[in-house]
Formats: structure tokens, sequence, C-alpha cells
């Protein structure tokens, strides 16, 4: 009888193993049993190395059926790692089978689990990520596979994101103007009887209440006019992106509707299989050289410092935190106006300590593109991973950006001059993601742990909101100083 007949009849791993080549499957479970049943302690590490290895290449295989009909079991497989439930206490059963699974919103989400992202990939949703490794960008020359979302769609795709939220934004400022008229009207309605004459006289606040509606009169007028612009250049990248499918469809010798993932077949396989070994890397560089890097979720390797996991809810909670402090982190200039453009977050499975950048711009559209960042699930440090990860993409976009001059001007530039001012030694990015560590979480509460010239950097190109500076100049002299420098700074347009 083979291993695998031995498996509980309707258990979860069996489910999880269901379709898997017989062979590989033997292999897999005779390796884990070996790791179980290991006493020696060289023999143990033998048989963990060989199962990380069996853990991926089966991540793989179970990948290549990924869409909305998957089994639940190979759907946590791919999001948390869990190969086998009887690796959890009775309490974490509960509470991994208990976390939220409701289908992902790809047009709206930014943060995906890796089983997400992967079904977006094979949708046409998301692009694959690139990867020197991997090769994940793909070959330029060969034509895309069915809904495999390219390079020249993505741009139009992000344009069309960026003109609808900028539309909208607008919308809701000539809805606020709109009401404040009605306000206004409904002020100039009311009858005032002055006391003293005894009549109904309108009052200096209801005559005021007419250059208000006239602002606001002008206000809506603007709005309208930047609807219109953002309405014209939806419909023109709609079109363009139209055009753009319908030739890459003819290019590859198939018709535009050819391959609709509506049906639930995966159709970008390729880049399905080349984002598995780049969550492979992503899962590495969030446990780095000294970490955990054994994939399989067991309750003795959960963290138990804290039950603040990074699922996505969590995610959105901390982020909403550490933005308020933060709130350039993600911004970028367009039409002289501020664009929040958030990254993807990869939430990947396994014991990170730390979140990294995995690409800080696209490197096809780095004015609309979004960036990706990985995150480690189940980290016994959810804030520091989260920071460490915007720190990090915030220096690499800052530098990209930059590009030959990032020496020489803006974050990067001042912080450049400020290491060697100070004669520091090492990794410039890393040393910059440790002081950001420093600047959000002790900083920012007016306790003075950066460089005085560092602080500087930090305060000029990683601004907090001018209510935070206010109070941070009352509670010490170096934050008063920087206080007063910027009301020069101001005065004077600089």
């Amino acid at each position: 009888m083979s291993l695998y007949d031995e498996l509980p009849e309707n258990g979860y791993i069996k489910k999880l193993l269901i379709g898997i080549d017989e062979a590989f499957v033997e292999r897999f479970l005779s390796t884990k049993k070996d790791y179980e049943t290991a006493k020696d302690k060289e023999e143990k590490r033998f048989s963990r190395d060989k199962l990380t290895n069996l853990f991926w290449e089966l991540y793989g295989m179970v990948a290549k059926v990924i869409g909305p009909e998957m089994s639940m079991a190979k759907r946590l497989f791919l999001r948390y790692g869990l190969t086998d439930l009887r690796n959890l206490s009775p309490e974490d059963q509960k509470f991994i089978l208990n976390q939220p699974s409701a289908p992902v919103d790809y047009e709206n989400e930014t943060i995906f689990y890796a089983d997400e992202w992967l079904q977006g990939i094979s949708m046409g949703k998301i692009k694959a990520s690139a990867g020197d490794e991997t090769g994940g960008g793909g070959a330029k020359t060969k034509a895309p596979e069915a809904h495999e979302i390219t390079a020249k769609q993505e741009k139009y795709v992000a344009t069309i994101s960026v003109e609808k939220g900028r539309y909208y934004s607008f919308k809701q400022s000539r809805d606020e103007s709109i009401e404040r008229i009605i306000q206004c009207a409904s002020h100039l309605k009311e009858e005032i009887e002055d006391v003293e004459m005894g009549y109904v006289i309108p009052d200096n606040t209801q005559l005021k209440s007419l250059d208000e509606i006239v602002f606001q009169h002008k206000e809506i007028k603007k709005y309208n006019k930047e609807m219109l612009a953002c309405a014209r250049t939806m419909f023109k990248a709609q079109q363009t992106l139209d055009d753009i499918r319908e030739q890459e469809a003819e290019a590859s010798g198939r018709s535009s509707g050819e391959g609709d993932v509506s049906y639930g077949a995966p159709t970008n396989r390729e880049g399905v299989a080349s984002e598995v070994l780049n969550i492979r890397q992503m899962a590495k560089m969030t446990v780095g050289r000294q970490g955990n890097a054994f994939p399989f979720l067991t309750s003795g390797f959960m963290p138990r410092e804290t039950k603040d996991y990074l699922f996505r809810e969590m995610v959105k909670n901390k982020l909403n935190k550490w933005l308020t402090l933060d709130p350039q982190a993600f911004t970028r200039i367009y039409k002289g106006e501020e664009m929040h453009i958030m990254p993807y977050m990869i939430l990947v499975p396994g014991y990170g300590a730390t979140g990294s950048c995995w690409e800080p711009l696209d490197s096809n559209n780095k004015q609309f593109g979004r960036g990706r960042i990985t995150l480690p699930i189940f980290t016994k440090s959810p804030d520091l991973s989260l920071l460490t990860a915007i720190g990090d993409i915030r220096w690499q976009a800052a530098k990209e950006m930059a590009s030959y001059y990032w020496m020489e001007e803006g974050l990067t530039g001042n912080y450049y001059e400020y290491s060697l001012a100070a004669k520091l030694k090492g990794d410039l990015r890393l040393m910059f993601i440790s002081d950001y560590l420093t600047w959000m979480a002790k900083e920012t509460q007016g306790v003075q742990k950066l460089e005085q010239d560092c602080r500087y950097v930090f305060w000029r190109y990683v601004p907090l909101p001018d209510e935070n500076k206010e109070n941070l100049s009352k509670k010490g002299y170096y934050y008063n100083q920087l206080w007063e420098k910027e009301q020069v700074w101001r005065r004077s347009g600089k």
C-alpha cells in the first residue's frame, strides 16, 4: 500500500495531493515521514532541507491549477503553506480556518495573498513580476499568452485607474461645493429680526454668503473642467487599450475573445510558473540569512509574540496608522498634483522577520505603475515587517526616479551627503531603512534618537503632517528649530 493510500480518506492532506504526480507524492510523503520521525539532529536537518525544496516543487504543481474553482485545501496551501492540519493545534486550526476567504476585487485591491496574486496573473489582471533568476518579466519577443497582461496594456490600465481616481476626487470636491452653496442659500433665506429696529434685515453673515456662493460657483466650474479632462483621458486610454489587445491577439494567432478566463481554466501558465519562483525568492528575502526558512505552517513555528499576523485586514489597519505619519510614502507628482499610488503588497507564507521591496517602480510605467513589496504573514513583529518594506520601497523608488542624480538631489542625495559627512560605512539602503524605522517609531513621538543632520533629512524629505510637526516643536529644541526653519522655507517659496 502506498503512503498516499494510508492517508485518512477525507483528510486535508489527501485533498491537497489529489491530482499531483503519484511518484512525486510518494517522494514527498516519504521525506515528510523521515523528517517527522528523525531522532538524530543532523538527519533531521537534512530531511528538513530536502522537504523544503519539495514544498516549493509542490507549490509550483498546485499553482498550475490556480483558478476560482480551486479546492480549499490547495488554496490554503498556496496562501499559508498549510500542508497538514495535524501540524496545527485545535486552536490554531480554528484560527486559520476562520480567516475570511471571500473572492478578491482585482480592480480595487492592492494587497494580495499569494494564491490571489497567482490567480490574478493567470487571469491577466496582474503582470508577472520581473526577476533576474526567473525571467519573471518574460522574453520581450514572445507573443503573449491568452489574457496575459503585457507592459503596453498595463500602462493604459494604470492610466485609466489613476484618472478614475482623479475624476472621483474632483467629483467629491464638486459635490462639497454644491453642498456649500445649498447651505449658503438656505442661510440667506433665514429671516433674522433686528431686535432694536424690529424689522427683518439681512445680517453681515448672510451678505458674506453671497461672496461664498460666487467663490464656490468658480470652484464648481473648475472641477467640472477637470472631470471632463479626466473622462476624455480615460476614454482615449480605453480605446488605445482595446486596440493593443486586438493587435496582440492577432499577433498570437487567436481571436480577441479566445481563452476567456470566465470559463475557469488559467490561461497565463508561463507567467504563473515564473511567479512561483519569484514568490519563493520573496519569502526568502523576508526570512533573511539567519531566519527560519521552513515554509510549512505548523503550530511549533508560529510566532507567539503576537496574534496580529499580517493578514490583509491587519495590513490595512497598520498601513492606516503609519501612513498618517508618512502620508507621502507612496506619492508621485502628476499634472502638478500629488498622486497616491499604492504599491502591490504580496503576502507570502512563512516566518519572515522583515518586509522587502521587490520592484520599486514598474520599469515600463514609472509614472503610474505600481511598485511591489512582499510581506511575511507569520511574523513576530508586524509593524517592523511593514515599516521595513515601506522604508525599502521609499529608498529604492526615490533612487530610481532620481536616476543619475540620486547622489545629488532629493531624499537619496541628501541622505548620501549626510552619510559622507558622518563617515558611515556599509550598505546605504540598509542604513536608510534602519534610520527610517527609528524616525517612524521614535522621532515622530518626540524621542530623539537620530543624529541631528539625519533628523533634518527625514524632517524635510519624509515629512510629517503639519499638525504633528507643530506638536513636536513643543517637545524639544531641535524640533522647534526645524519647524521655525520650515516657516522660513515656505515664506521664501523654496
